[in-house]
């Protein structure tokens, strides 16, 4: 199978880096394929709103012509896609943000349905009260079993909160377990 992982973090090396790097590693020693993607690298321009996209139901329809062309052709042709980013200011990055916008070109198209979608968050304080709002927009956005936008399965939203303690690394090892198993149970 074939994974398609999203960095949202402009931190090549980051906590979140870090973390997704574990949970590529446990999907590879399960022998399936994986595709990274580091949104801080592509050229992905914010959605214009002018719906263009709407008019087109068998590709994205995106009037905008740039680095996200790559990622739709990488998301559509993926078993799973793994989006992970920091939180920043209780959202995601501004790196990863476009390329989530942006996506809403293949909302109406079958393109993505039946996909599994996990969401991977650090964040340097608590879950509840910092991360809880993204973990939200994941269910929105990818739990077609609550109504999605998108007609995908959400495998979860991973969080990796505290990432300044001590303990960081061995919380991040438990919850990529969990994230490629829950993946896994799914697909």
């Amino acid at each position: 199978m074939k994974i398609l992982t999203i960095l949202g973090s402009p931190q090549k090396s980051g906590k979140t880096a870090t973390v997704l790097k574990f949970v590529e590693e446990k999907i590879i020693a399960q022998g399936h394929e994986i595709i990274r993607i580091n949104a801080a690298e592509k050229q992905i321009n914010g959605c214009r709103g002018c719906y263009a996209c709407m008019q087109v139901q068998d590709a994205p329809g995106c009037i905008l012509q740039d680095d996200m062309y790559d990622v739709y052709s990488k998301m559509i042709s993926a078993d799973a896609i793994i989006i992970a980013s920091p939180i920043y200011c209780f959202e995601l990055t501004s790196q990863i943000k476009p390329l989530l916008d942006r996506s809403f070109a293949l909302m109406y198209t079958p393109l993505l349905d039946g996909k599994t979608v996990a969401g991977l968050i650090t964040c340097m304080g608590r879950e509840n009260e910092n991360a809880d709002l993204v973990t939200q927009a994941f269910q929105r956005m990818f739990d077609s079993s609550q109504q999605s936008i998108f007609k995908t399965k959400l495998a979860g939203t991973y969080v990796v909160s505290d990432s300044r303690a001590e303990d960081f690394e061995s919380r991040a090892k438990v919850e990529a377990d969990k994230l490629a198993r829950d993946i896994f149970s799914i697909l």
